[in-house]
């Protein structure tokens, strides 16, 4: 055993919590002192302190960190894989075993956080740990009985950081939890118009397209609302990555040709025709694309919708209306589909004009 092997292990029986070494610099007394001195807020008790960002920050700037040290002083086997180099896993280390979580659960956090995973299931916790299932499933139970974990339902779970505060609720996007709730689906309706800015409203739920029927449900005080689409229909997303993970959202024509085919999942076609003007006028629209999205849906209304409202908004689109309009299905399609049968019909477009002119233009006159 190395002098400094011995110095941690006397250092461990004044812990009660894992010591994990991060690294080491020579110096006296009076270089200590300044670094005790320098980091004074953070001190806990004695020569004990919090491990925040600039202290952690200092130590692997200027410390050295033997990765060979490191496997001779860590609490247990387990703790001794995690890579000091990695900031935000020895940030969250130091915080878990400060906050008196055991070595399992310190390390089962920090590995996640080294992964930049804030979501994960009950599967990915027993690859990290191993042991046996009821041990692992009674561990996650003990972290959300504890307020660490926030459980998303079927076997999924958010951390919540200590930055939470006292009411311990995790600052996740919500967009990455919809993304866990429903994977195979993407982000759509009236939350894809507002994440391209295609309306000022402020979605107080969150709409996702997915070709599996799932339950709305609310988490964390959000409302999750999922729009069950024939697989066919899912196609026309990009991807954003958020917090570290691949999320999928409509890209610009998808989110308007998904708002034409239910407008009702976007605030109305009121909403449709904001979106639509505001499309054309501050972003560079493929109306190709936005064609081709239109004919994949194989719901002729959608052309329909879109030709009536171009022209009645007096939207530019070149020879497009006269290619929409050669398609055109025969019978007419309610310009909002949830609202009732009434109102005039336009024969150009074939649609029934269930709603006052006025509400589709009310949004220029504010």
């Amino acid at each position: 055993m190395s002098l400094l092997d011995g110095w941690v292990k006397q250092l461990q029986t004044s812990s009660p919590y894992p010591l994990h070494l991060l690294g080491v610099m020579e110096g006296g007394q009076e270089f200590e002192q300044q670094l005790h001195d320098r980091f004074a807020t953070y001190r806990l008790q004695g020569e004990w302190f919090q491990p925040e960002a600039d202290l952690l920050q200092f130590i692997n700037t200027y410390a050295e960190q033997p990765s060979a040290l490191n496997e001779g002083c860590a609490g247990d086997g387990q703790n001794a894989s995690l890579d000091p180099q990695n900031e935000r896993a020895t940030h969250e280390w130091g915080r878990a075993t400060a906050a008196g979580l055991g070595g399992k659960a310190s390390f089962l956090l920090t590995t996640l956080a080294g992964q930049n995973r804030a979501i994960f299931t009950t599967e990915e916790a027993h690859e990290i740990l191993g042991g046996s299932r009821s041990a692992v499933y009674k561990l996650i139970h003990d972290l959300v009985q504890r307020r660490w974990l926030h459980s998303l339902g079927k076997g999924r779970y958010a951390i919540i950081p200590l930055k939470a505060g006292l009411d311990r609720v995790p600052s996740i996007h919500e967009f990455l939890i919809a993304h866990h709730l429903a994977p195979e689906g993407y982000i759509a309706y009236w939350t894809a118009l507002h994440h391209h800015h295609l309306t000022e409203q402020t979605p107080r739920s969150i709409w996702v397209a997915t070709p599996r029927r799932r339950q709305e449900t609310i988490l964390i005080g959000v409302r999750y609302i999922f729009v069950t689409l024939r697989p066919h229909k899912i196609f026309g997303h990009h991807t954003a990555w958020i917090e570290g993970e691949a999320v999928p959202i409509a890209d610009l024509e998808k989110s308007l040709v998904d708002s034409l085919d239910h407008p009702e999942h976007c605030g109305g076609i009121g909403e449709v025709a904001k979106a639509l003007a505001t499309a054309w006028e501050e972003h560079e629209v493929n109306l190709e694309r936005l064609t081709e999205y239109a004919l994949r849906m194989r719901n002729r209304a959608i052309l329909k919708r879109l030709g009536y409202l171009v022209e009645h908004l007096s939207l530019q689109a070149g020879n497009f209306p006269k290619r929409w309009r050669a398609v055109l299905s025969a019978g007419y399609a309610r310009l909002d589909p949830s609202l009732p049968s009434c109102g005039p019909h336009s024969r150009r477009w074939r649609v029934q004009v269930n709603v006052p002119e006025s509400e589709l233009t009310r949004w220029r006159e504010s």
